[in-house]
């Protein structure tokens, strides 16, 4: 990935996770995530895995593979979606069938 970018000046980056609940008679619940990053030129850290190395947290200041899990959690494109999910289930779950 870092040699494709090569010295391309635009390394602005997006990670996207969708979560779908889905239950019978009714539409389902969708819940987003998104975090915006940086490209970095180089590699940092040791954690996390794919692109977590080369992703840069400006909010941090750190790389996704320098995060310690409780910070990655709070900016993740997972955590968000999972954060949203949890805040939309209570309204999803009260238009439940009880058939």
């Amino acid at each position: 990935v870092l040699a494709k970018l090569g010295d391309n000046p635009d390394r602005t980056a997006h990670f996207h996770s969708v979560l779908v609940l889905a239950g019978p008679g009714r539409d389902n619940l969708i819940a987003k995530g998104q975090v915006t990053g940086v490209m970095t030129h180089e590699r940092h850290g040791e954690g996390g895995f794919g692109y977590d190395p080369i992703f840069w947290v400006p909010g941090f200041n750190k790389t996704f593979a320098e995060l310690t899990a409780a910070e990655k959690n709070q900016v993740s494109h997972r955590g968000l979606a999972l954060q949203d999910l949890v805040a939309q289930l209570p309204n999803w779950l009260k238009g439940a069938s009880h058939d």
